[in-house]
């Protein structure tokens, strides 16, 4: 297990920076995409 990991290191280290960034844009645009219903007083 040890030797797989050393020599498969640096694809490992690529596949799990991409689920990161994939998770983050994922959560990061739902977040700017998302928009509330705004209550009728603040339009007037």
């Amino acid at each position: 297990m040890l030797r797989y990991l050393k020599s498969n290191s640096l694809r490992l280290l690529t596949a799990f920076a991409l689920l990161i960034g994939t998770t983050v844009t994922i959560n990061g645009s739902a977040v700017w995409t998302h928009q509330p219903k705004c209550p009728e007083e603040l339009l007037k």
